[in-house]
């Protein structure tokens, strides 16, 4: 179970959305509970027609917190997540900086959850564990990862500092009694969304299966779950619609015909025999599906409960009520709120505020269900309100009404006009009719007087709209807010879901458990003899691993406390490129300015330069265009006013005064901004990377010019200045880096960035490779492929991996890489598979396209493939307050933490890694899962190493890299090779933000809401310029 924050919609009126803080992780949030369709007779259709009831089917969300792609985009979740499988957090982080002669004294004793009452971690588990391992390692064994799709584990680590460890698991106790008879549900006439889940409620509610009681679950879309096989005159029924509150359904309600087909029959005990069988071959086919049987059966309770939102298969929010530990939400202004919720899952591993323009309203609104005030009220026999419900298509535009007769298509002045502003073609039943405006059949029908400033909503179809002002909508409280939020709405966000690591673990095993009725031994649960036994969570074992000593020029020792270190008296390892020339450029885009002339702007410049060189830059003195500097670099930013009067970046002032630059032969680009400012940050890296070719470095003017703190300021830019010149930053002990240090070995990391909420239907999904070209791995140049929309599986892989071979050849004497190791990013554990099957497969064939016979008949070059999860659930809490043992300062598992141990699977090789020091809420642990691996299986241990087995050499070896991490003096969360994949994807939609993050204007000639079928993709490409494309240009 996880603890996490959402955000959902407020009871109000109407506000317009969020802003536009750069991003895509997909992250999807605001919620609400419920609106179904309905709402009676509703707003006035145009042709007179009665709307009738609406469908306002609910759509969840999906996403995890991550902050994946640079900012959270559109359908917000946030928060930490805990639980059952839970998996929660806040902490991560890119990190970033560099710290300059900083002090790392223990400060305070943190607190900790349950100190001095702690379990030891199951002996069972760890007993199956170490069965499996010798079983395992048996020369019968040896060849069990060619006969299996996925590799073996080839031991457990063992090297590091023992520590116990929470986790945020709860044990079930089960029946070997239990089998669990899954059936599909198919509903006739076919519904979806919101109206079937109250089909199959009636069903459930009213239905011949009504008499088995708590005996049956559901998932209220496909499937239904009951503890005995079903009689066979349940197998088929009817029912007729009803609203939620209504008594009885009308005379013509709708009905439906429902089958149920039995798709599979589950033993507890089989899965039971799996888990704690020591056979090293053992299998459990259906396991997938009976762990979705399982998640159906324990999801059931918090789905059918009215205070509770549930939203995709695992996610549960309580609407009603809070934690002792932390509110249960918080306000993030704009009509919008962060509530906090849990994830629950079984496992099978045993062992205004939001800007003023009218697209942004639009994009809020849109599917937001609202309760409409101008209609009589309705009440049940109990005397309870039936609520008259409508979902909100948009706003009204000036294109609605092209299926109606051209001389009754609705008048709309503009797109976002008042009711004042719309008129609609009113019928008088007689074959005539007349056009009024919304708000004078409002004030004639109802007496209501609309406000001349609240736009007016279609609550109909573009086509044949259905007109409500404002006024009379309230939107429904816990409605996922389809939104990207703004700057400061994410800052509350994040300060919100940062709970610090005992307080999440305390809202779990006190709130949560209650919360989802997990401690309640009879309904559901108890009629399936399933039960929790114990509100306790889990401990595991971990290990601490000592971080290497990190190297710069001269082989001077950086010294490594807490996953930092500092850079005082410490040059880079190697400066960029000689002879470069360099310039500075002042884009004034609406901030207050720093300077009150160019004259005070270029002492910061020159203060700056010095600070390059003391940091090890071998560089020229900057290049300026003129003797006096003043207007060639400074730039006013170019507006005008949009149709919803917003401000407009001048791309084409910012363009050609980069071009202007790179005629005067500059390499590299300060740019300084007057505030930071997503489109213009856009513009500058569209015109650097693809159109010109030049690097550019962008800065805040409020923060270049401050005093206080400007030296770390300027090492900060200065970590990315020396990147982007080919430079490298900081090294580690070749022995610290094992087969890589060998120098044949190329490591590559993968990711794939897909479209956000808000996106233009026609966005694509983007694919993104970097890869090392030396045994240093301070430099991973990088290449993008646009592919189809939403495909996760990387098309072009076999390209990609191609691209990469030849530059490492330019960097090697021509020769090519023995061994390559694979770092992939963003990729579901339900992915798993096919990323075995497609991509490790794809990289294989684009081998032997490249590689001579005589290295392939060696069969070469060898690669294994690591999967790097970061939106897992997954959280591990201290169980003491030792320094050595645990962040005293947040109060989190110490940095280098690794778990391989309770919670992974026995047979395959997979583990959880805490490289960094968790600043803020509760540490998320990267989780890395080998899908193949012909590296190190079978490859001798180096003598000396002090390592055991081969889990060790791997497990030190990626905990060793993440203090690689360029624009950084710290241990990073992931392996750097993923965390520079996911950046490139992250600078690739900067390329592309008329599509990923479009404007109204874009939206009205060529786009639609994400999420739409039948577009196809825009593949223009991304093609990254010449003069950049070796380098680090995306850091």
């Amino acid at each position: 179970m996880s603890e996490r924050g959402r955000g959902r919609g407020a009871r109000g009126g109407s506000n317009d959305r969020g802003g536009s803080s750069r991003g895509g992780s997909n992250d999807r949030g605001g919620f609400s509970r419920g609106g179904r369709g309905d709402g009676g007779r509703g707003g006035y259709a145009p042709r007179g027609d009665s709307p009738g009831r609406g469908r306002g089917d609910f759509r969840g969300g999906r996403g995890d917190f991550g902050g994946s792609r640079g900012g959270f985009s559109g359908n917000f979740i946030g928060g930490d997540r805990r639980g059952f499988r839970g998996r929660g957090g806040g902490g991560g982080g890119r990190g970033g900086g560099v710290s300059i002669g900083k002090s790392y004294d223990n400060r305070a004793t943190p607190a900790i959850y349950q100190a001095g009452n702690i379990p030891p971690p199951d002996a069972q588990i760890t007993q199956v564990e170490n069965a499996i391992e010798k079983a395992l390692a048996l020369p019968s064994m040896n060849d069990l990862s060619l006969t299996q799709r996925q590799p073996a584990r080839p031991g457990y680590g063992t090297k590091g500092m023992p520590v116990t460890l929470w986790a945020n698991y709860l044990v079930l106790t089960l029946s070997l009694k239990t089998i669990l008879h899954r059936y599909s549900i198919v509903v006739t006439p076919e519904v979806k969304g919101r109206k079937l889940r109250r089909v199959i409620e009636i069903l459930l509610s009213d239905g011949k299966i009504s008499t088995l009681g708590s005996s049956v679950a559901s998932d209220f879309s496909l499937h239904l779950i009951t503890s005995e096989k079903l009689a066979e005159d349940m197998l088929r029924d009817k029912v007729k619609y009803r609203l939620e509150l209504e008594d009885e359904a009308l005379e013509n309600a709708i009905e439906y015909s429902i089958t149920l087909d039995q798709t599979g029959i589950f033993s507890l005990g089989d899965m039971i025999d799996y888990l704690t069988s020591t056979q090293a071959s053992a299998i459990f086919k259906v396991k997938d599906d009976f762990v979705q049987a399982m998640n159906i059966v324990f999801g059931y309770t918090p789905k059918a409960d009215v205070n509770v939102l549930s939203i995709g298969a695992n996610r549960h929010y309580r609407l009603s009520g809070t934690g002792n530990t932390a509110p249960a939400y918080t306000d993030l202004r704009g009509a919008i709120y962060a509530w906090r919720g849990f994830f629950m899952s079984v496992v099978r591993d045993f062992a205004m505020e939001n800007g003023n323009g009218a697209s942004k309203l639009n994009a809020f609104l849109s599917r937001v269900k609202v309760e409409t005030s101008h209609l009589p009220t309705k009440k049940n026999k109990s005397g309870q309100v039936i609520p008259r419900i409508k979902t909100i298509l948009g706003l009204a535009t000036t294109r609605d009404g092209g299926e109606l007769p051209r001389d009754q298509r609705p008048i709309v002045t503009r797109n976002g006009a008042s009711s004042y502003n719309v008129q609609f073609y009113f019928s008088n039943g007689q074959g005539g009719g007349q056009m009024i405006t919304v708000a004078a059949y409002f004030q004639r029908q109802y007496g209501i007087t609309c406000a001349q400033d609240f736009p007016c909503v279609n609550v109909g179809t573009r086509g044949k709209p259905t007109y409500l002002p404002a006024d009379v909508c309230t939107i429904k409280m816990g409605q996922v807010a389809h939104s990207k939020l703004t700057g400061p709405q994410t800052t509350t966000m994040l300060g919100f879901a940062a709970l610090r690591p005992h307080q999440n673990a305390e809202l779990i095993t006190e709130y949560g458990i209650n919360s989802l009725a997990l401690n309640s031994a009879h309904g559901t649960l108890g009629r399936f003899l399933l039960s929790l036994t114990s509100r306790e969570m889990i401990t595991v074992p971990g290990r601490v691993l000592a971080g290497p000593n990190v190297l710069y020029r001269g082989d001077k020792l950086a010294r490594t406390r807490d996953g930092q270190w500092n850079m005082k008296e410490i040059k880079f390892s190697k400066s960029g490129r000689k002879n470069i020339r360099w310039t500075a450029i002042w884009l004034d885009n609406g901030g207050r300015a720093a300077w009150r002339d160019w004259g005070q702007l270029k002492t910061t410049i020159m203060a700056f330069y010095e600070a390059l060189k003391v940091n090890g830059v071998d560089i020229e003195s900057p290049l300026f265009l003129n003797a006096d500097g003043d207007s060639a670099l400074r730039v006013v930013r170019q507006i005008g006013e949009s149709r919803d009067n917003r401000m407009e970046v001048d791309k084409g002032a910012i363009e050609n005064m980069i071009a202007r630059c790179k005629s005067s032969k500059a390499d590299i680009i300060l740019v300084v901004l007057g505030k930071q400012e997503v489109p213009t940050y856009n513009a500058v890296k569209c015109a650097g990377d693809v159109l010109h070719g030049i690097s550019t470095v962008c800065v805040i003017g409020d923060k270049f010019a401050k005093a206080q703190g400007q030296h770390q300021y300027f090492a900060n830019v200065a970590l990315k200045f020396n990147l982007k010149l080919g430079g490298d930053n900081q090294r580690l002990e070749p022995k610290k880096l094992g087969i890589i240090g060998d120098g044949k070995t190329m490591v590559v990391g993968l990711d794939v960035t897909h479209p956000s909420p808000g996106s233009a239907d026609t966005a694509p999904s983007i694919a993104g490779i970097v890869a090392s070209i030396d045994k240093y791995l301070s430099e991973f140049p990088a290449q993008l492929s646009i592919q189809e929309r939403r495909k996760e599986m990387i098309t072009d892989v076999g390209d990609l991996l191609k691209s990469r071979l030849s530059l490492w050849r330019k960097h090697n004497n021509q020769q090519l890489p023995e061994n390559i190791l694979v770092y992939r990013d963003g990729v579901s554990e339900g992915e798993y598979r096919l990323v075995r099957d497609l991509e490790v497969p794809a990289l294989k064939k684009a081998c032997s396209e490249v590689y001579p016979a005589d290295m392939t008949k060696k069969d070469l070059p060898r690669i294994t493939f690591i999967i790097v999860g970061k939106r897992h659930h997954t959280r591990f809490y201290p169980t003491t307050d030792k320094p050595d043992l645990t962040d005293v300062r947040s109060g989190n598992p110490k940095n280098g933490t690794i778990v391989d141990r309770g919670v992974t699977e026995a047979r395959t090789w997979d583990w959880y890694l805490q490289s960094h020091t968790g600043l803020q809420g509760t540490a998320r642990p990267g989780h890395y899962v080998v899908v193949s691996d012909e590296i190190f299986r079978g490859r001798p241990i180096p003598k000396g190493s002090g390592f055991t087995n081969t889990a060790d050499v791997l497990e030190d070896l990626t905990h060793n890299m993440c203090y690689l991490f360029g624009r950084a003096t710290k241990a990073v969360s992931r392996c750097p090779p993923a965390y520079y994949a996911d950046l490139v994807c992250a600078r690739a939609r900067t390329y592309l933000s008329h599509l990923f993050d479009p404007t109204h204007e874009d939206a009205e000639t060529e786009t639609t809401v994400s999420g739409a079928s039948g577009k196809t993709p825009n593949f223009s490409g991304v093609d990254i310029h010449p003069n950049v494309k070796d380098v680090m240009f995306y850091i």
